[in-house]
């Protein structure tokens, strides 16, 4: 794995299988936060708030709603990569 820096962003290159399993698993760790976040927003549209409040959560869900979006375009890149990522063959000796 090579790591550059640029411009306040990173770039990963030269991923093998497990490292993109592990960010896999870590963004599906963080949809899910999302997920839970926004059902527990939605809960409070259904209860006794103003109208200004609900608009402020209508606001915080949608964007949360963005994010998670996000996660999900990245996570079908990342499964790409995976089901382009060329086999390599290991071989092992037999002991002797």
């Amino acid at each position: 794995m090579d790591l550059q820096f640029h411009d306040n962003k990173f770039v990963i290159t030269n991923l093998d299988y497990e490292m993109v399993q592990i960010i896999l698993n870590g963004i599906t760790c963080e949809r899910k936060k999302l997920t839970d976040k926004i059902s527990y927003l939605t809960t409070y549209l259904f209860k006794d708030y103003s109208e200004t409040q609900k608009i402020e959560f209508r606001m915080q869900i949608d964007f949360l709603k963005n994010k998670n979006e996000e996660l999900s375009e990245i996570v079908n890149n990342c499964n790409l990569i995976l089901e382009n990522m060329p086999l390599v063959d290991y071989i092992k000796k037999p002991p002797m």
